[in-house]
C-alpha cells in the first residue's frame, strides 16, 4: 500500500544536484538566507492535511519550491513555483496548496509585522510501500 507523505528528506536529495540550491535552505522558510528570521509559525498542517492535498502525487516521488508573501492573517498567499522537480505533474500545485495552510504569528521575534514579508519553501511527497511515513 503506497502511504502519502511530507519527504523534505526526498527534496534535499533531489535538489542537490540538479537545482545547486543549498541543501540546508530546503527545509527553511527562507528565500536569501535569513530572510525569514524571528518568523514564528503558530499553525501547521497536520498529516491529514498533507495527505489530502497530496491527491493522486503519492504514484511517485518529486518536489516543488514555492515563493508566497505573507498576508495580513500570517498565511504564505500568491505563491509561485520557482522549481518544480517534475514540471506539469502537480507538485507545484501541491506545495502552494501547503505553504497556504501555515500561518505566522502577525509579528516577528523582533516584534515586526510579517504581512508582506516574502517566504519560500520545498515540499515533496514519496510514495513508499513499507507501511510508514518518509522524512
Amino acid at each position: 500500500m503506497i502511504v502519502r507523505s511530507m519527504a523534505i528528506a526526498a527534496a534535499v536529495a533531489l535538489a542537490g544536484a540538479s537545482t545547486g540550491l543549498a541543501q540546508d535552505r530546503l527545509g527553511t522558510w527562507d528565500c536569501e538566507p535569513g530572510s525569514a528570521a524571528g518568523l514564528r509559525w503558530i499553525l501547521a498542517p497536520g498529516f491529514a492535511q498533507q495527505e489530502m492535498a497530496a491527491g493522486e502525487l503519492t504514484t511517485g516521488s518529486g518536489y516543488a519550491r514555492v515563493q508566497c508573501e505573507l498576508n495580513a492573517s500570517g498565511r504564505p498567499k500568491d505563491c509561485i513555483v520557482l522549481m518544480e522537480s517534475a514540471a506539469g505533474k502537480g507538485f507545484g500545485a501541491y506545495a502552494a496548496e501547503l505553504a497556504g495552510m501555515y500561518k505566522a504569528a502577525s509579528k516577528d521575534s523582533a516584534g515586526q509585522p510579517t504581512k508582506g514579508r516574502r517566504v519560500c519553501r520545498a515540499f515533496g511527497v514519496s510514495g513508499k510501500s513499507d507501511g510508514g511515513p518518509t522524512g
